[in-house]
Order: structure tokens, then C-alpha cells, then sequence
């Protein structure tokens, strides 16, 4: 039975003996599931969906009513009939408040519960029958296509009839048959006969058939055990299509079944003939639209001359139905016809092929047999069998073509000539599905269309000439804007590679410089063209011997461009050689040249021989050349003063580092290891080690504000007038006021200012004096803590009246002193998150009390390196590490 007339009963009762009489009483009309307390009725409620329910009241655990809330939350329209003893009455209407169906009482009359359960049955099929014709009518108003209608319903009846085979027949086969599975083409051909057999398929078809037999046997096919239901899907009578489905059971469909495709055959129906309705204005409409966006194509001429054709030939393709459509255009300097444009799989072929002389699909001119060319030179229709137009195409090496046209459905083609006024501009070529010769009015309108494609091909040929000539001009214009405001070698070839490349179709481009002195050629680029990139053919530096290479030679001593053929007679022979080694058919050797002086060559190379250089690209192209000659020389010029000044600034850095101490003192009872780096060649950071005539030791870091030059330049007069207090035997903080009160006149005059943190080694008894001007405070770690030290002060240079104090602390053995500045703490890394004083302190503790100073140093280096993640450094960092020793 399908879903219509198929009943299933859970019954849900604690008494087995009961649910056993319940059972039996209902085996003749439904399917009886059991459940024998609440749980497991829930459990098998919201697993098998059944269509009632018999639920006891009155149970442990879950109860009937507990079971009704949770089932009716989760399956809101199955009928729920519980059952109550007689004197329970109170619970019974309890549970009809609840939503239940009806109630029995105790002790049950067994027609009684038959009757309720098949009203319960009717009311639930009902209720689903609504939500099916809800599903269907949702399913019908999304779309107005018929062929998705027609699936749609598909789907969803073998849903609604639970059906295994289904499938969709068009009146006389008007249109592919539908299946449900792909494995229904199977069972088509006796499906096919049963639906003939019973009048299905043809006019008489009006009305749902069930077939309701256990085998049925159509024509000697072997016999299909099971149930069939037909239904003709009709309009005013008029069939559109019919639908037929299967079940592998005998008797499984019946009357219900028929009677709910009845049901819904007028308004499926109409949702079809609407859509028929639709989908032909639609045509109609789409039609007209995009015969007027061919005309449109007249005045939109800013588009490419082969996107114009594509969108004619695509708009006649879509709207008028032909089947192969192809639009070819004359050169007049190869003598040759070329499709230019074509349509669905054609153009994915011609795309494939490029738009390269030698990869075109063309027809000489003077195959008069040719039917693409009889159309073009005869000016007149030409009409020939697909074959002959196939055989044309096999000729012209364009064979996938031939084997597209061929599988084209197409049974003739004809060519029209593109007429504007007295002259031919072009072909069109239509296939044609049928063989009966053109009506009057078809004819008339692919002459029409031929004359407005005419007039496109003509106003396209016409406007694009002069915008190729602006931009021309203003490639020119650009050109000379950034090549002569670049300093850079490389953007100045490449600039010059780009205008090139644009405006003529070479294969291989080369911009060399010449070495007077040698006579060689020095290679700054050659490209060759690779598919749609361009490699590296030879690296940047080569040299030619100019012996080995005339022509290039003849350019740059006598300043002329030369255009040399493959064939010309004057070649030279090695050069002939070298051309035909790398086929090259097509020379053009430009000299690069300035102030009256040759200073290199630009050559294009193209192995195309129908390439040509006309009088135009020449004059752009030697514009290029001169304009790229001067802006390469202002780049010679502009690398050599670069490498002047990076000179300068080596000898720089060099300086600087100089000044730092080049080797670690050894200092009885201490441990030094120190590192500073500049975040560019030359910086503000130092540190200095003080060996005082007392007998004392010091240590200072520093750190000029800014960076670069500057800074540099004020930490070699910082460090000058420390060399020079030293002498004075003073503490730390009055070294610091004397320094700041030497420096704060020059340093208030430039802005700037000078961190300083000087610490006083006695190793008489063993303790540290240290002032602070403006620096990080210094970290002091001893056994398993460590803490800043309170120590401050304004940078040396900031204020004229700053008095500096020093503050004494005794060393314990391995107490160990860090001194950094600022540039480790505030080191980013690519989420702008900074070192921190907490990694720093974090990384200074990590590594155990008998770790050398050396140790110390390099493992917090390298935690600020890997918290960077490669990021440069902003600012200068340097790190001390001081350890008491024994």
C-alpha cells in the first residue's frame, strides 16, 4: 500500500497482555508496532512516524500524558487516542485538553477501538494529504520552467506514493523522457507499451490508472511483478505530459491513490500550461530583445571588434535558434579570409587556438572551390551541404572544427556576404537544421542581418583604427612620464618592455647597453614570449662579442634602425645563420642613443613572417627609444651616486663600530658579555667600559635619541666627553652632572638628548654605584628573583638644572645586573605586540643561577628575536649582562 492508504499503530501499553489484544484487534487494519512503557513508545514515535497512537495513561517512568506533550512538541498532527479505565474519566478529559484524539474506556470493545483508529487514520491522512498539496503547490510556484515542474513533481509523487520507478513521457516524444533514476531507462520501453496499452499515452488519456495486478506482461518483454499507477497531466482536457510510476509489490496502488492525483491535476496542470505560456512570451520577448541588441552593437563600437562579433553571434545563436554560426573578416595584407567569431563550441575552439597568425583558422582568397571564399569574392549567397563547408575546414588545419560542425545537427550551411555599400567587409555563416529551401521571409532576415552586421563590422573597424591611434599616443605620453621619472634600472627595462610588447607582436624583445671599450654587447634584458608570459632568455650581464653581431654594430656606429628579413640578400652570413637557428623571420634593431653618443640597442624578433612593422609603430617605437635612452643613462647615473653613498655610509659604519669596545675586559669578580645593533647602518646606542685610575671599573650604556646619522654623530661627542670626565675619579651621578652640563648647550641647539646608565664597579668592597639619566632601569636578579631598581633621571640634555644622584648596591656571589635599552623592550612583532618588560624579566629568569653572563645574553636575544618573527627592527637595541663572580 502507499503512503495514502497505508496505516501504521503504535501501541504503547505496560499490561503485555493488553498491548497483545490491542494487537490483534488491529492486525487486519494497520501495521502494529509495540511499545511496552513510555520511553520506548517515545523512542519509537519519533523514529517510525506513525499514523495513531494508543497510548495508556497510567504508566511508570514516562506516562501518556508525559509521552503526548513530547510526541505532539516533535510531530504536531498524529492523533493520539488514550485509553483510561472506566472510573478514570477525570484523566481521559485531561488528555483531551491536552490535544488527544479521543479516549477508550476499559474494558475495550473491540469494533469500538477499530472504528476510532480508522477515524483517527482518516483525519491523519487528511491532515497529510493537505501538507502533500501544500509541498506540491510550493514546488510549482517557484519556478516557470516546465521542465523543473515537471521534475519537481516527480520527485515529489514517488515521495507522496513511496514509489520505486517513476518516470515522464512527452506527447509523441516531443521532448527526452524524465526519469526519476537513472537506472529507470531500464523499465522505460515496458513501461513505455503498458502506458500505450491502456490509452495513457495517447488523446484519450483523461484520468489517473492503477494497475493493481501482481504481473504484468507486455509483448514477450519479461514480466514486471508489482503495481504501475499512470497519470496524465491534463489542461481543458488536453494532455501535456504523463507521468507513470512503479512499485516492485503487487496490489500496492489503489483508488486513494487515483482519486488524490485527481485531486491536483487542475491546478498542476494549470501551473504548467502557465509556464508553457510564460516561457513562450519569454522567447518571443528575448528574441526581439537581443535582435535590437545587435543593432545596439552599431553604436557600441568602444568595445574590441571580435567581443562585438561574439555578442552578435551569441544573440542569433540563443534567440534564433540556429545551430552553427561563424562570422569571418578579410585581411587584406595576407590575401586571407579569418573566422573571427563563432558560436557555443566554436568559439571555445577558436579561444583555444589564440588569436596568432600562425594558430588562425583562414581560407586564401584564391581557393576559388572554397565556399567560404566563393561567398566573399562571388558576393553572393552561397548554399552547400555541411560537408562542403566541413571539407573547408579540414583544409584550413582547423579538423576539431569540422568534427563540431558535424556533430552539430546540422544538415546545411549557408554563407551571406556582409555588404557596405558596394563592397564586401565580411561572411556570415549560418547552419541550418533541415534541408527545404530557405522561406522568403527567413531569407529576408538573414539578409537583414547580414547588412546590420555590416554596419557593426564597419562602425567597429572604424572607431577602434582612431582609439588605437589615441592610445598610440598616449601610451607614448605615459610612457614618458614614468620612464623618466624612474630611477630604477629595472622599472625603467620594464616600462619600456610593456609600451613595447603593446603595440607590436614580437616573440622576443631585447635591450642591451654597448661597452665601447670591449666592442661587446651587454645584455640588460631579453624576454621571450612563452604562452601568455614572458621569460628570462638570457640573464641581465651577458656579453656579445659585436664581431659575432654586424647588424647591431652597423646601428650603433651609423645611429639608424634597421629592419632586417629572413630572406633579405644583404644578410650577413653568420647572421643568417643565427636567424634560421632560432627561426626568426623578422628583425627590428633600434639604437638607444644620447647626447649624440650610442649608448645600446633595442631588438625585436618575431618568428611570424606575416608580422609587420608599419610606419607608425616605428615612429612610436623609436619615440620609446628615445625617451628610454635618456632615462637610462639619469639611472646609470642615479645607481652610480647610490653606490657613493652607500660607500660613504659603510665607511660609516665602520667608523662607528670603531668606537664600541672590540673586546670583553676581564675584570677579577665580574662577568661581562655585551651586544649592540643598529636598526640601519649606523645608529644612536652604544655602551663604553671605563677602567678608572682608583683602580674602580665602569660600565655605561646609552642611547641618543633618533636614529641614523645624526644619532651616530651625537654618540661620538658623547662619548668624547665621557672619555674625558673619566679622568676626574667622580661618582656616576656627578660624571652624569658634569656631562649634562658640557652637553646640554650643543644638544638643546639640535633637539636632542642622550640616555646614559653608568655603573661603578669597587672591588674593594664589592659593590656597584650607579646613576640613571633617562635609560631603561637596570634589572638586578639574584638567587630566583629579580627586580627593576629604583633608580631615575631626566635623559643628559633635556634640562640645564638636572641633578643626578648614584645609589650603592652590594654584590652577592652570582648576583647578576641586566642594562638594555629601550629598543629590546619595545621590539613588535607582526601583530604589533611589544617585547614587554614581563617576556624580558620572564627571559632573564628562565635560565638557571649557574648560567654564564655570555648564556644569559644570547637566550634573551634570541627570545626577542623569535617574539619579532623576522621583523626589522625599528630601533637600535644593546644589552649588558654583568654577573658577580666568586
Amino acid at each position: 500500500m502507499s503512503k495514502l492508504n497505508h496505516t501504521s499503530v503504535l501501541i504503547v501499553d505496560d499490561e503485555e497482555e493488553m498491548a497483545r489484544l490491542l494487537a490483534m484487534i488491529l492486525k487486519r487494519q494497520a501495521d502494529v508496532l509495540v511499545a511496552h512503557d513510555g520511553q520506548e513508545g517515545l523512542n519509537l514515535a519519533l523514529k517510525e512516524g506513525p499514523d495513531v497512537i494508543l497510548t495508556d495513561l497510567m504508566m511508570p517512568g514516562v506516562d501518556g500524558f508525559d509521552l503526548m506533550r513530547k510526541v505532539m512538541s516533535k510531530i504536531p498532527y498524529v492523533p493520539v487516542i488514550v485509553i483510561t479505565a472506566y472510573g478514570s474519566m477525570t484523566s481521559a478529559v485531561k488528555a483531551l485538553r491536552l490535544g488527544a484524539f479521543d479516549f477508550l474506556v476499559k474494558p475495550l470493545d473491540p469494533q469500538a477501538v477499530r472504528d476510532t483508529v480508522a477515524r483517527a487514520a482518516r483525519q491523519h491522512l487528511e491532515q497529510k494529504q493537505k501538507i502533500w498539496r501544500t509541498l506540491i503547490n510550493n514546488a510549482l510556484s517557484t519556478t516557470r520552467d516546465p521542465a523543473h515542474i515537471v521534475k519537481k513533481l516527480l520527485a515529489l509523487m514517488a515521495s507522496i506514493f513511496d514509489a520505486e520507478y517513476g518516470m515522464v513521457i512527452w506527447p509523441e516524444e516531443t521532448a527526452a523522457t524524465v526519469f526519476l533514476h537513472p537506472t529507470d531507462r531500464m523499465v522505460k520501453q515496458p513501461f513505455l507499451q503498458w502506458g500505450e496499452a491502456i490509452g495513457l499515452t495517447g488523446e484519450n488519456a483523461k484520468r489517473p490508472t492503477a494497475e493493481l495486478a501482481a504481473e504484468i506482461t507486455i509483448d514477450g518483454n519479461p514480466p514486471f511483478t508489482g503495481s504501475l499507477l499512470g497519470w496524465p497531466l491534463l489542461t481543458h482536457n488536453t494532455p501535456h505530459c504523463s507521468f507513470i510510476f512503479g512499485r516492485k509489490q503487487p496490489n500496492f496502488f489503489d483508488q486513494d491513490d487515483v482519486a488524490f492525483l485527481e485531486s491536483i491535476t487542475p491546478f498542476a496542470g494549470l501551473a504548467l500550461d502557465n509556464a508553457k505560456t510564460y516561457t513562450s512570451l519569454k522567447t518571443s520577448n528575448d528574441r526581439l530583445s537581443t535582435l535590437q541588441n545587435i543593432n545596439a552593437l552599431t553604436f557600441n563600437a568602444k568595445l574590441s571588434l571580435n567581443r562585438i562579433l561574439r555578442l552578435a553571434v551569441e544573440g542569433i545563436r540563443q534567440n534564433l535558434g540556429y545551430s552553427a554560426i561563424m562570422i569571418c573578416l578579410p585581411e587584406n595584407h595576407t590575401h586571407q579570409l579569418v573566422i573571427r567569431a563563432a558560436s557555443g563550441k566554436f568559439d571555445k575552439f577558436l579561444r583555444r587556438r589564440g588569436d596568432t597568425p600562425g594558430r588562425r583558422i583562414v581560407f586564401p582568397l584564391d581557393h576559388a572551390d572554397n565556399p567560404f571564399t566563393k561567398t566573399l569574392c562571388q558576393k553572393n549567397i552561397q548554399d552547400y551541404s555541411v560537408q562542403a563547408w566541413m571539407a573547408a575546414l579540414t583544409e584550413a588545419l582547423a579538423p576539431d572544427m569540422a568534427q563540431a560542425l558535424a556533430h552539430n545537427h546540422s544538415m546545411r550551411c549557408i554563407g551571406l556576404p556582409l555588404w557596405q555599400g558596394e563592397d564586401v567587409v565580411g561572411v556570415l555563416v549560418i547552419g541550418l537544421r533541415h534541408n527545404f529551401p530557405l522561406a522568403p521571409d527567413e531569407r529576408m532576415l538573414l539578409t537583414s542581418l547580414a547588412n546590420q552586421i555590416a554596419l557593426v563590422v564597419t562602425n567597429a573597424t572604424l572607431y577602434q583604427a582612431e582609439q588605437r591611434r589615441r592610445r598610440e599616443m598616449e601610451a607614448l605620453y605615459q610612457s614618458g612620464l614614468v620612464i623618466t621619472s624612474s630611477l630604477s634600472h629595472a622599472e625603467v627595462l620594464k616600462a619600456i618592455t610593456q609600451q613595447i610588447v603593446e603595440l607590436t607582436n614580437v616573440e622576443s624583445c631585447i635591450i642591451s647597453r654597448w661597452n665601447a671599450l670591449k666592442d661587446v654587447e651587454v645584455i640588460e634584458l631579453f624576454l621571450e614570449k612563452a604562452g601568455n608570459n614572458w621569460i628570462e632568455k638570457t640573464d641581465p650581464g651577458t656579453e656579445y662579442n659585436l664581431s659575432e653581431r654586424p647588424l647591431v654594430r652597423q646601428v650603433l656606429k651609423n645611429q639608424q634602425l634597421r629592419l632586417i628579413r629572413h630572406d633579405d640578400p644583404r644578410l650577413f652570413a653568420d647572421e643568417r645563420a643565427q636567424m634560421e637557428e632560432y627561426n626568426i623571420k623578422l628583425r627590428l634593431i633600434m639604437p638607444l642613443i644620447v647626447r649624440e653618443q650610442s649608448i645600446g640597442v633595442i631588438e625585436l624578433r618575431t618568428s611570424e613572417p606575416d608580422t609587420i612593422f608599419t610606419d607608425q609603430i616605428i615612429r612610436i617605437a623609436q619615440g620609446l627609444a628615445a625617451q628610454a635612452s635618456i632615462a637610462l643613462e639619469n639611472a646609470r647615473l642615479h645607481e652610480a651616486e647610490v653606490r657613493r653613498i652607500e660607500h660613504e655610509m659603510d665607511l660609516a659604519q665602520r667608523i662607528q663600530l670603531s668606537l664600541l669596545p672590540q673586546d670583553t675586559p676581564q675584570i677579577p669578580g665580574l662577568s661581562i658579555a655585551a651586544r649592540s645593533v643598529s636598526a640601519r647602518l649606523v645608529g644612536g646606542d652604544f655602551y663604553r667600559y671605563m677602567s678608572m685610575p682608583d683602580g674602580r671599573f665602569g660600565v655605561v650604556i646609552g642611547d641618543v635619541s633618533g636614529k641614523g646619522v645624526p644619532s651616530a654623530l651625537f654618540m661620538a661627542i658623547t662619548i668624547t666627553a665621557l672619555d674625558t670626565q673619566v679622568r676626574n675619579h667622580l661618582s656616576p651621578g656627578t660624571l652624569l652632572n658634569n656631562l649634562n652640563h658640557a652637553l646640554y648647550p650643543r644638544m638643546q641647539t639640535n633637539r636632542m638628548n642622550t640616555g646614559l646608565l653608568v655603573v661603578l664597579f669597587n672591588p674593594d668592597d664589592r659593590t656597584l654605584e650607579i646613576a640613571n639619566a633617562g635609560m631603561i632601569a637596570p634589572l638586578i636578579r639574584q638567587a630566583d628573583e629579580a627586580a627593576w631598581l629604583d633608580v631615575r633621571g631626566f635623559p643628559v640634555g633635556a634640562t640645564p638644572d638636572t641633578q643626578y644622584h648614584s645609589q650603592i648596591i652590594r654584590l652577592q656571589t652570582a648576583t647578576i645586573i641586566i642594562m638594555t635599552s629601550d629598543g629590546l623592550l619595545e621590539a613588535q612583532n607582526t601583530r604589533g605586540d611589544l617585547f614587554g618588560f614581563e617576556r624580558f624579566q620572564n627571559a632573564a629568569l628562565s635560565l638557571p643561577e649557574t648560567a654564564t653572563s655570555q648564556d644569559i645574553l644570547d637566550h634573551i636575544w634570541q627570545e626577542t628575536i623569535e617574539h619579532t618573527k623576522g621583523m626589522e627592527p625599528h630601533d637600535d637595541m644593546t644589552l649588558i649582562i654583568i654577573k658577580a663572580s666568586p
